[in-house]
């Protein structure tokens, strides 16, 4: 049984209990007059169920709201986690290639990829003059886009965060970096 229904049925039965007080004490004297006792004790009863009745309601949404703040403090942990892993294997990459000299994935898809991460999370946040910034970099850096090779999945990652970018259409040389990544060389 649900707890918002044992609540109901709680109330329900304060409800029941507090008109049959106010019954009995109303009909306190045999020659059944007015008697503003009666009627203060069964509208004190009244308000009794009632104050009952909404600690029992406010109890459970504590409880709900508490489930959720849980589920959100977790969702959010794990997103920190995946976070930290990105960024961890960014930098696991950069001593990679300054150990050894090379990226399996090349350099020039790192900076690109990276690039475009920085542009598609600095959206998410409507920050369009760090985005136009970003974007006038990537433009510059990258000039001719056919000597660029990348993965194909590579490539695809990027797109699909170039596509996620919000409000694009405000962001100067959106599109000319869209058709330079388009046009990437893929391996």
């Amino acid at each position: 049984m649900k707890k918002e229904n044992i609540a109901l049925e709680i109330s329900i039965i304060s409800i029941v209990t507090s008109i049959a007080a106010t019954c009995v004490a109303i009909y306190r004297t045999p020659e059944l007059g007015f008697d503003y006792m009666g009627v203060l004790v069964g509208i004190l009863s009244l308000l009794t169920t009632v104050l009952i009745g909404w600690q029992i309601y406010t109890f459970i949404d504590i409880k709900k709201h508490s489930q959720n703040l849980q589920k959100i403090s977790a969702g959010t942990s794990l997103e920190i986690q995946k976070n930290m892993a990105v960024s961890e294997s960014a930098n696991w990459m950069i001593y990679h290639y300054l150990l050894l000299n090379e990226d399996p994935l090349g350099l020039n898809y790192r900076f690109i990829y990276h690039g475009i991460a920085c542009l598609f999370h600095t959206s998410q946040f409507y920050d369009i003059v760090t985005c136009n910034a970003i974007v006038k970099g990537l433009l510059e850096c990258i000039v001719e886009p056919k000597s660029i090779t990348v993965t194909k999945s590579g490539k695809n990652d990027i797109l699909k965060l170039l596509y996620g970018v919000k409000d694009s259409d405000k962001i100067d040389g959106y599109l000319e970096l869209l058709n330079r990544i388009a046009l990437l060389d893929v391996r």
